[in-house]
């Protein structure tokens, strides 16, 4: 389990693979799921490296998989 939380210092929100996200600065209509921190690696092991963003996921309208890195400020928990 990774607790990410959200770099804006007003609302702390924690991520976890799985959740349900949208991309606050893209579509609100689209919907993604968190599938785990991306790392920079900077020597021989990941834990040498930096944090990098969240992967997450997705589908488009045409059913084809799609995934991508973001920034944790750049995401919003959606509610269910």
């Amino acid at each position: 389990m990774f607790n990410l939380k959200n770099t804006n210092m007003e609302d702390k929100v924690y991520f976890n693979p799985g959740d349900l996200v949208r991309v606050s600065k893209l579509n609100k209509k689209s919907k993604n799921v968190i599938i785990g921190p991306d790392m920079i690696v900077k020597g021989r092991y990941i834990e040498d490296g930096e944090f990098a963003g969240l992967v997450c996921f997705w589908f488009t309208e045409d059913k084809k998989y799609q995934e991508a890195t973001f920034n944790t400020k750049d995401l919003e928990l959606v509610e269910l």
